[in-house]
């Protein structure tokens, strides 16, 4: 579904640099993640938005192609991110298009969760990527928004497709392999160390599971400028069932693969 409404009217369901400073950190927390995997190599960013962190990969990979069903988006991302190695299109993330060509790497970040259909972005994706390509992708951890919701702490409206940490690697097991997947949430901080002292009903491991809180947390740890908090944030392989978002580094074997 494609929207034609202004781009800044989309900014509940986008994460846009001007917008919540906290949510924005740790969205470039994930691309900062993917940097070195992406050093000289042709990229597609699937689910690209407005184009921040198409932009970001550009800095080091050989060339980014941002991709996102909005048009709003992609022109937006037009003006504002124009250089030679990066190119942005209009595209559904579960129909790409094989004039898009093939790729070295491709990140997707926080686009799982709003597509019904996730095995047609799977196989999308596996289909672009080259012997030996790598996929990195990131969505909530379905384990902490049940957690999240069942305390009062509020509800995603626009996640159709939340999962688990075991259903991700389901998803991605017929088409990927040396599947790893990581925790993403924020180091411990000042605020942290105060909850966890107070805390006599060991009531933070809800409390600081909250996607919300953290964004909160994250938000007084960030300088307000582009990337400014990658430092505040931790990627675990030994905490994903605890942390708010979990990250997927997948590669696509050599051999044939099922569709």
């Amino acid at each position: 579904m494609k929207s034609k409404r202004p781009l800044y009217e989309l900014a509940e369901e986008r994460v846009l640099p001007g917008g919540d400073q906290g949510h924005f950190a740790w969205h470039v927390a994930r691309y900062r993640f993917a940097l070195p995997r992406v050093a000289g190599k042709r990229v597609l960013d699937l689910g690209c938005g407005e184009g921040y962190g198409t932009a970001l990969l550009a800095e080091t990979a050989r060339e980014v192609v941002g991709v996102d069903y909005s048009p709003v988006a992609i022109d937006h991302a037009r003006r504002s991110y124009a250089r030679e190695n990066v190119r942005f299109v209009v595209a559904d993330a579960t129909a790409l298009d094989d004039s898009l060509g093939h790729f070295d790497v491709v990140t997707c970040f926080e686009v799982v969760e709003h597509v019904e259909r996730d095995d047609r972005l799977f196989a999308g994706v596996a289909r672009v990527l080259r012997p030996g390509g790598t996929l990195v992708l990131s969505t909530p951890n379905r384990l902490v928004d049940e957690l999240v919701e069942s305390i009062g702490g509020g509800h995603f409206e626009y996640h159709v497709n939340v999962l688990t940490p075991a259903d991700l690697r389901r998803r991605a097991r017929p088409l990927f392999d040396d599947l790893a997947l990581y925790g993403q949430s924020v180091r411990k901080s000042p605020v942290h160390t105060l909850l966890k002292a107070a805390d006599v009903f060991n009531v933070r491991h809800r409390v600081v599971r909250s996607l919300t809180a953290q964004h909160a947390v994250a938000a007084a740890l960030t300088p307000r400028r582009h990337g400014g908090g990658s430092p505040s944030f931790r990627f675990s392989r030994l905490l994903v069932r605890q942390s708010p978002i979990v990250v997927l580094v997948a590669r696509k074997g050599t051999r044939e693969q099922e569709a």
